[in-house]
C-alpha cells in the first residue's frame, strides 16, 4: 500500500500521526564504530530514518520493519534442521515436497546473508512461541538500524527519534560512550554453547532482561582495585503502562570466583537504577549478575552499564535554585525574609527557625532537597506565636506530573499570618534520613510554567493540528498570558493565542501552509509572556510526550526538544483567520459560526464534530453546508454551538473541534471506497455570559 493512501485510512486529517518508539537495543555505542541496533514501536510505518539533533550520530541502513515470521510445524521444523547443519559445516538437508502450509517470509529468502540482530530474531521465532500474556503492541513492530558515531562524537546521552515523510517519534535516551562495547550473548538455541562475555575494565556493557532471566558477565580485577559499576535501566524507559510496578527494577550483584557475594545494589539513593562500587578483595574473575527485583522481564527492560575503575562519574541534577539571600543554618536562628538557608540535616534532627511577622502578611516556605539529589522527604510545620501548630506541609504533588518523579517529596507552604508576633518555622524528615537541604523562606512570588504535549507534533499541509498546553501556576499565579511560536518560517500559531486566566490546560493549533519544501523536522520555541506585580515574566515551553505508569498514572516525559513537521496535504482545509478567536455566548443561548473551507471533495458528509476535553456544558451540532462554489472548489459552512442554562457563569475555556467527514472515491477500475478525514478547525476562546433580566 502506498503511503498517500495510509493517510486516508488514519482516523483523522487533523490529529498528529505521531508513531510511537518503545526501546532500543542496545542503548548507545562507543564514538567513531558503526552499531547495529534493534527498535521496539508501533505504528512507524512511514519512518526510514533517524533523528538525533546532530549529524554526528546517522543512519547508514534502515531495515523498515522487520517481518518475524511466525511458522508452522513442518517449515519451522526445516529451518531448525537447517541452521543446526549449517551451525556443523554438514550437508544442508533438502525441502520436503510438501510445502502447502508454508509461509513466505524475506527473512527465511536471505537466510545465509543475515545480520546478526536478524538471526538472533529468526531463532527466536524458531525455538519459541510467544507467551500472549508477555506480547506489549506497544513495542510489537521491529526496526533495525545501522548507526554510525562519529569518533569526535562528545560521549554522553542523545535522544534518538524515528522519523520518514512527515512522520516523528517520541525520544528515547540513547548513549555515546568511549569504552569497548559489551553485549550479552544472544538467543542461544539448544546446539549453541552459552556462552558469558568476559571484560576488563574500563567498559559499557548491554542487555536486555526477558522473563525470569538474570544476566551473567565475567570481569577481570586486581586485588584492591576501586571498581564502579552504574546500570541505566529505568532511564530508557522510565514507565511501563501494563506492569506493576510501572517501571524496571534492576538489581546488580558482584560474586568472586567461589560464588560468594561481594557487592550489591539495588538503587542509587532515591534513584531506580543501581550503582555498585566495591574493592576488588583479590585477584580474580568475577561474575557480574542483573537480574530484575521481581524477575520480571520484557524486550523494553534494556540496560546499560558503565563500568570502570576509580570513583564514578555523578549524574548531574538540574534544579534552578531561586536568587535570594543566603545563609548557613544554625540551631535555633532567627532570619528575616527573603532567604535561602543551606544545611546538612542530621538524621533525626530537626531544623529550627524563628522570624517575627505581622497579621495579614503572606509568607511561603518552601524546601528544595530531594529535587538536588538528596534523599531527605522534608515536612513543614509552622507554629503561631502562642506555640500551636498553624499549618503543616509534608509532600506537593504537582497537577501535572511531568518527568520521572514519581514522589514530589520536597514541601510547600504558603500561609496568611493571623497575628503579629514570633513565628517558629520546624523542619523534618519523614524517614530520619540525612541529606543536604535549602529552605526558603520568601513572599509570593507568582510563577508558572509550560509544558507542550506532543513533543514531535505532524501536521497536515494547508491546515492546523492541535497541541496539548499545560500551563502550571505557582504561588497564586493568575494572570492571562500571551503566547507566540519562533523557530519556523512558515508554520505559526493560528486561532486563540492568550491563555485565559483560569485555564491549566488548553488545545493549541498550529497552522503550516501547503508551500514548505520537504520534510525536514524544525525546532519551535513556544514562549508565554505575562504581566505580574514582579514585572513581565517570559517562559519557555518544555515538550513532552505522555507515559502511563502501572495502568493508572498518565506521566509526561519530558524531550529535549520540540520538534515539527508535515505531512502531504488531505481533502479539506480551514485558512487562519476564517473563524472568530474569541466567542461569547450567554447561558442558555446559541451561536452560529460561518466559515469556509478549500478543497473539500464534493460528496463530502459530515457526521457529529469531536471535541477533546469539551465541558458537559458544551455542545456543538453537526455542520451544514451552506453553498458550494464548485470552480474555486469553496464551500461555505456553519456550525452551531449550545451552552446550557446551567452553565457556569463567566466561564472561559479555550477548546478546538473537528468535524470529521466521509466521502466516495472511484478508481479507474470503477471501484467505488468510501474514505474518512476530518477538517481541524483552529483553536477558539469560548466564553459565557449570563444575562441580566
Amino acid at each position: 500500500m502506498k503511503i498517500t493512501a495510509i493517510l486516508f485510512l488514519l482516523v483523522s486529517g487533523c490529529v498528529s500521526f505521531a508513531g510511537h518508539l518503545g526501546y532500543i537495543f542496545p542503548a548507545g555505542g562507543r564514538a567513531g564504530e558503526t552499531v547495529e541496533v534493534l527498535i521496539g514501536g508501533q505504528g512507524n510505518w512511514g519512518c526510514n530514518d533517524i533523528y538525533t539533533g546532530t549529524d554526528k550520530i546517522r543512519s547508514v541502513h534502515y531495515d523498515r520493519i522487520v517481518n518475524v515470521p511466525f511458522l508452522y510445524t513442518s517449515q519451522r521444523e526445516y529451518y531448525r534442521k537447517y541452521l543446526r547443519e549449517k551451525h556443523f559445516n554438514r550437508p544442508i538437508p533438502p525441502k520436503p515436497e510438501k510445502q502447502d502450509d508454508w509461509r513466505k517470509n524475506k527473512m527465511l529468502d536471505e537466510i545465509d546473508n543475515l545480520s546478526p540482530v536478524q538471526m538472533n530474531l529468526l531463532l527466536r521465532a524458531l525455538y519459541t512461541r510467544p507467551n500472549p500474556l508477555q506480547i506489549s503492541p506497544s513495542i510489537g513492530q521491529k526496526t533495525i538500524i545501522k548507526i554510525a558515531i562519529a569518533p569526535d562524537t562528545k560521549p554522553g546521552v542523545y535522544y534518538l527519534r524515528l522519523m520518514g515523510r512527515g512522520v516523528i517519534t517520541n525520544p528515547v535516551p540513547f548513549m555515546v560512550g568511549t569504552a569497548p562495547e559489551i553485549q550479552e550473548q544472544g538467543y542461544r538455541p539448544p546446539y549453541i554453547k552459552k556462552e558469558i562475555p568476559e571484560f576488563t575494565l574500563p567498559a559499557s556493557v548491554n542487555g536486555q532482561i526477558r522473563p525470569g532471566e538474570t544476566d551473567e558477565y565475567k570481569v577481570r580485577l586486581k586485588a584492591g582495585t576501586r571498581c564502579y559499576f552504574k546500570l541505566y535501566g529505568r532511564f530508557f524507559k522510565p514507565y511501563v503502562g501494563d506492569g506493576v510496578p510501572g517501571f524496571f527494577q534492576p538489581i546488580l550483584e558482584l560474586r568472586d570466583e567461589k560464588g560468594k557475594q561481594v557487592a550489591i545494589a539495588e538503587r542509587t539513593g532515591v534513584e531506580i537504577d543501581p550503582l555498585l562500587t566495591c574493592t576488588a578483595p583479590a585477584d580474580g574473575v568475577y561474575t557480574l549478575l542483573v537480574r530484575d527485583s521481581l524477575y520480571r522481564g520484557r524486550e523494553d527492560f534494556v540496560y546499560r552499564i558503565d563500568c570502570g575503575t576509580g570513583t564514578a562519574p555523578q549524574d548531574t541534577v538540574a534544579c534552578a535554585l531561586p536568587e535570594l539571600p543566603r545563609k548557613v543554618y544554625l540551631p535555633g536562628m532567627s532570619v528575616t525574609e527573603p532567604v535561602l538557608i543551606t544545611g546538612v540535616l542530621a538524621s533525626g534532627q530537626k531544623v529550627d527557625i524563628r522570624f517575627s511577622g505581622k497579621k495579614g502578611e503572606v509568607k511561603v516556605f518552601e524546601t528544595f532537597a530531594r529535587r538536588i539529589g538528596s534523599t531527605l522527604d522534608t515536612v513543614l510545620r509552622l507554629y503561631a506565636p502562642d506555640g500551636k501548630l498553624l499549618a503543616e506541609n509534608d509532600d506537593t504533588t504537582p497537577e501535572v506530573l511531568a518527568g520521572n518523579a514519581m514522589h514530589f517529596a520536597d514541601s510547600h507552604l504558603m500561609v496568611t499570618l493571623p497575628v503579629e508576633g514570633d513565628y517558629r518555622l520546624e523542619m523534618a524528615d519523614r524517614a530520619d534520613e540525612a541529606g543536604k537541604f535549602f529552605l526558603r523562606i520568601d513572599r509570593p512570588r507568582p510563577d508558572f510554567q509550560l509544558l507542550v504535549t506532543p513533543s514531535g507534533l505532524e501536521s497536515i499541509r494547508g491546515n492546523s493540528v492541535s497541541a496539548t498546553l499545560f500551563i502550571i501556576k505557582k504561588e497564586g499565579f493568575n494572570a492571562p498570558i500571551q503566547l507566540a511560536l519562533s523557530g519556523s518560517k512558515l508554520a505559526k500559531l493560528t486561532g486563540n493565542t492568550l491563555v485565559p486566566p483560569g485555564v491549566t490546560q488548553m488545545p493549541l493549533s498550529i497552522y503550516e501552509p501547503g508551500n514548505r519544501k520537504g520534510f525536514a523536522p524544525e525546532i519551535l520555541r513556544l514562549s508565554g509572556t505575562a504581566k505580574t506585580s514582579d514585572g513581565n515574566l517570559v517562559r519557555y515551553a518544555t515538550a513532552a510526550d505522555p507515559a502511563m505508569q502501572a495502568f493508572a498514572y498518565t506521566h509526561y516525559i519530558t524531550a529535549p526538544e520540540f520538534l515539527h513537521t508535515s505531512l502531504w496535504r488531505v481533502p479539506g482545509s480551514v485558512y487562519p483567520g476564517a473563524l472568530p478567536k474569541e466567542v461569547k455566548i450567554p447561558c442558555g443561548k446559541t451561536k452560529v459560526l460561518t466559515f469556509r473551507a478549500y478543497s473539500l471533495p464534493a460528496n463530502a458528509e459530515f457526521s457529529a464534530p469531536k471535541m477533546p476535553d469539551a465541558p458537559a456544558w458544551l455542545k456543538a451540532d453537526t455542520p451544514e453546508i451552506v453553498s458550494k462554489d464548485t470552480k474555486k472548489r469553496i464551500t461555505t459552512l456553519k456550525i452551531t454551538i449550545h451552552i446550557a442554562a446551567d452553565a457556569p457563569a463567566d466561564a472561559d475555556i479555550v477548546q478546538a473541534l473537528q468535524l470529521p467527514f466521509q466521502y466516495v472515491t472511484v478508481s479507474k477500475d470503477k471501484q467505488s471506497r468510501t474514505r474518512k478525514s476530518a477538517l481541524p478547525l483552529p483553536a477558539m476562546r469560548i466564553k459565557t455570559e449570563r444575562i441580566n433580566k
